[in-house]
Protein backbone atom coordinates (compact mmCIF):
# COMPACT_ATOMS: atom_id res chain seq x y z
CA UNK A 1 0.00 0.00 0.00
CA UNK A 2 1.36 3.44 -0.94
CA UNK A 3 1.04 6.29 1.51
CA UNK A 4 -0.04 9.60 -0.06
CA UNK A 5 1.87 12.69 1.07
CA UNK A 6 -0.30 15.72 1.87
CA UNK A 7 0.25 18.69 -0.42
CA UNK A 8 2.09 21.38 1.53
CA UNK A 9 3.04 23.79 -1.27
CA UNK A 10 0.82 25.71 -3.61
CA UNK A 11 1.58 28.15 -6.40
CA UNK A 12 -0.52 31.25 -5.92
CA UNK A 13 -1.61 32.88 -9.16
CA UNK A 14 -1.96 36.41 -7.75
CA UNK A 15 0.07 39.59 -7.54
CA UNK A 16 2.44 39.74 -4.57
CA UNK A 17 0.77 42.92 -3.31
CA UNK A 18 -2.63 41.15 -3.21
CA UNK A 19 -1.15 38.28 -1.19
CA UNK A 20 0.68 40.60 1.22
CA UNK A 21 -2.54 42.55 1.90
CA UNK A 22 -4.11 39.27 3.09
CA UNK A 23 -1.37 38.29 5.56
CA UNK A 24 -3.32 39.40 8.67
CA UNK A 25 -5.98 36.76 7.88
CA UNK A 26 -3.39 33.95 7.64
CA UNK A 27 -2.48 33.63 11.32
CA UNK A 28 1.04 32.70 12.38
CA UNK A 29 3.53 32.85 9.50
CA UNK A 30 7.15 33.58 8.64
CA UNK A 31 8.35 36.63 6.73
CA UNK A 32 11.83 36.40 5.22
CA UNK A 33 13.65 39.46 3.91
CA UNK A 34 17.05 39.66 2.27
CA UNK A 35 19.24 42.69 1.74
CA UNK A 36 22.91 43.65 1.68
CA UNK A 37 24.04 40.08 2.34
CA UNK A 38 21.81 39.53 5.39
CA UNK A 39 18.68 37.42 5.79
CA UNK A 40 16.05 38.48 8.33
CA UNK A 41 13.30 36.13 9.52
CA UNK A 42 10.31 36.82 11.75
CA UNK A 43 7.68 34.29 12.84
CA UNK A 44 4.34 35.41 14.22
CA UNK A 45 1.06 37.04 13.32
CA UNK A 46 1.02 40.03 10.98
CA UNK A 47 -1.54 42.41 12.48
CA UNK A 48 -1.50 45.24 9.93
CA UNK A 49 -0.46 45.91 6.35
CA UNK A 50 -0.22 49.56 5.30
CA UNK A 51 1.25 51.35 2.31
CA UNK A 52 3.88 53.99 3.07
CA UNK A 53 5.73 55.78 0.27
CA UNK A 54 4.86 53.05 -2.23
CA UNK A 55 6.00 50.18 0.03
CA UNK A 56 3.80 47.70 1.87
CA UNK A 57 4.67 47.65 5.57
CA UNK A 58 3.75 44.61 7.68
CA UNK A 59 3.36 45.36 11.36
CA UNK A 60 2.49 43.67 14.61
CA UNK A 61 4.03 42.50 17.85
CA UNK A 62 6.28 40.07 15.91
CA UNK A 63 6.71 41.96 12.65
CA UNK A 64 7.81 45.29 11.24
CA UNK A 65 9.00 44.92 7.69
CA UNK A 66 8.53 46.55 4.30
Amino acid sequence: MTEIEPQTRLRLEARASDIIQRLPAMGKLMIIGKGKGATHERIGTVETVTEISGKLVCGGIHHKSS
